[in-house]
């Protein structure tokens, strides 16, 4: 028997209606998840603030909202998160500032090799942001964090990242993310800021994905042949500029190639944060992406069309994290050879390899809103880990950010 379209046709149909269960057995109603829920301590614990604090908040102000769960056990949502944060500015707009930054950092999360991670990273970067981020002032980790307001962008057509936040098949092309590379205007809203979508975790829009976007690499070559002068590198940059102002950090997740997008990416980023798993194939793979970062930022760096005048570069740092990390003798072999390339821009702390990321995927879910905990030392050295990673991001993002605080 050969293999023939009749034959794929039946393994996607069963494919699809597989992942259409899982989906539906892991998000009621479809696509609305419902917040995650955390006790006062928690609360307290990732605001930076004492719980003897935050208590004598919620008593000033009664209309912060909560949920009780169980026996008069008070749970608050990632919008109480917030509320909380607005309490305390006005309470003392010095010591607990609004966090609000002048323009939206673009981190990326982009590696050319699949299977490191890419999806899994920002999906939970993104909850750690919301929740622990925006260690301002003084840049202390163990200080008050006013945390972030977060868009993630789905750039990978396979749309894992969609995904994990809950939405499925059947959203219109023109609200998805291909709008934001396609080099066709007509498919382009004209209000660029319609296209985020809301996720069920407070301060986290998303702009999903779709297949239709690998159209975008196949019609920006054509209109590159059809016109010269179009500038083929810079669409993602030009296009996100009007969201920067209504988000504090936006998360791009990349697609597993070396494509037209990934040159967009590159060119739109302030910061890329590149995952990669501890193996030779892995190191192998990062030549070819920094070869095409080389190219991107010489191509940035040229003088534009009026002479003297040269084109704003966003990117401003590159920093690489081992990812899915085993502590044996194959995997510390692999960090000593990235150490040796890239020196204080390799991350100091890993992401440990754990069975959480993978519970958290299977209930499309980040790490932060599981529940169903099996082992809670593990869950713990998962959290550890991550966090780790997330802080240091945090003071990437507080680095390269210019602040709006309105001090009194």
């Amino acid at each position: 028997m050969t293999l023939n379209s009749i034959h794929i046709d039946t393994w996607r149909n069963r494919a699809m209606k597989l992942e259409a269960e899982s989906f539906n057995n892991s998000v009621r109603p479809e696509t609305s998840k419902t917040p995650p829920l955390y006790p006062i301590g928690q609360v307290a614990e990732k605001i930076g603030i004492s719980k003897t604090l935050l208590i004598r908040t919620l008593n000033e102000f009664p209309d912060i909202p909560y949920q009780i769960v169980g026996k008069n056990t008070r749970k608050f949502s990632p919008e109480g998160f917030s509320k909380i944060r607005e309490s305390l500015n006005k309470k003392n707009p010095k010591r607990y500032p609004s966090g609000k930054l002048a323009k939206g950092v673009v981190v990326s999360i982009s590696n050319q090799k699949g299977g490191v991670g890419k999806t899994t990273t920002a999906v939970n970067l993104a909850a750690y942001l919301a929740l622990y981020g925006g260690n301002i002032p003084n840049n202390d980790p163990d200080g008050y964090r006013s945390g972030h307001k977060i868009l993630v962008i789905d750039l990978d057509p396979q749309s894992s990242t969609t995904a994990q936040f809950g939405f499925g098949d059947g959203l219109e092309i023109e609200k998805t993310s291909y709008a934001l590379l396609t080099p066709n205007e007509e498919d382009v809203p004209e209000d660029i800021t319609t296209l985020p979508l809301k996720t069920n975790f407070h301060n986290i829009d998303i702009i999903p994905s779709s297949l239709e976007l690998t159209n975008a690499d196949f019609e920006i070559p054509v209109k590159r042949i059809e016109d010269e002068d179009f500038n083929f590198y810079e669409i993602l940059k030009n296009r996100i500029e009007a969201l920067k102002k209504h988000y504090t950090c936006i998360i791009i997740d990349s697609p597993p190639s070396l494509n037209f997008s990934s040159f967009n990416i590159a060119a739109a980023s302030d910061a890329i944060i590149i995952p990669m798993i501890c193996s030779q194939a892995s190191f192998h793979s990062l030549v070819s992406y920094l070869s095409m970062l080389t190219d991107v930022t010489s191509l940035l760096e040229t003088v534009d069309m009026e002479e003297g005048q040269h084109r704003e570069i966003n990117l401003k740092k590159i920093k690489v994290v081992a990812n899915m990390f085993k502590n044996d003798k194959d995997n510390m072999d692999i960090v000593s050879k990235i150490q040796q390339v890239f020196g204080e821009d390799f991350l100091p702390t890993p992401i440990l390899q754990s069975a959480v990321f993978e519970q958290a995927v299977n209930e499309h879910k980040n790490i932060y809103e599981l529940t169903n905990i099996r082992s809670r030392e593990t869950y713990n050295r998962c959290l550890d880990s991550f966090n780790a990673f997330g802080s240091e991001v945090s003071t990437i993002i507080n680095e390269i950010s210019t602040p709006l605080l309105e001090l009194e």
